[in-house]
């Protein structure tokens, strides 16, 4: 029993010695918005005195993890590694699923909203600049997010602008229309 346990302590130490070293950086994003970056939702709710559909917040926040880990995102940052790791297209076979499978791990922290984003690659010199791509990708993201829901709302109040104006003229017509029925001064 003694030869065998010897044995197999010698092969384990040969074993993980001729491993390939694997390193590990980490990673954490708040995702959830703050008060003031809702604004215009709730502006659009108070000011046209409608109740628009808020998404639950915990579906809100899959949402924001699934758009994380999605192509659109991190396809860029997968090339990058591809590019550092000087691998070809055709003859690798490295994939992009496979390596989000294999190199990266998001989670969602229990009952909270920070995003905990872990990536491992056997090159260390990689990994500071791969979180931070995924960082700035997902701050882009972010930003243009808010960008186009302002646009957007900026947009919806135009319309009500233009709806009431055209609103107010009718009205005006009216009333104008009226007094001159009926021998009234419009003041």
């Amino acid at each position: 029993i003694s030869y065998f346990i010897f044995g197999s302590f010698i092969a384990s130490a040969f074993y993980s010695l001729t491993l390939k070293k694997i390193w590990q950086g980490e990673l954490q994003i708040v995702l959830e918005e703050s008060k003031n970056e809702n604004s215009m939702s709730q502006a659009l709710s108070s000011i046209t005195r409608i109740n628009l559909p808020q998404l639950n917040n915990k579906s809100s926040l899959k949402t924001e993890v699934g758009i994380l880990e999605s192509p659109s995102v991190l396809m860029s940052v997968f090339e990058f590694v591809r590019e550092n790791k000087g691998m070809n297209k055709k003859k690798d076979k490295l994939t992009f699923a496979n390596w989000k499978k294999n190199s990266l791990d998001i989670q969602l922290k229990k009952n909270t909203s920070i995003l905990n984003l872990s990536y491992r690659d056997s090159d260390k010199g990689v990994i500071i600049p791969v979180l931070n791509k995924i960082s700035k990708k997902y701050q882009n993201y972010s930003g243009e997010k808010r960008a186009r829901d302002l646009e957007l709302g900026v947009e919806y109040f135009q319309n009500q602008i233009s709806q009431y104006k055209s609103k107010a003229d009718d009205s005006m017509r009216e009333a104008q229309e009226y007094s001159l029925d009926h021998d009234m001064a419009i003041s």
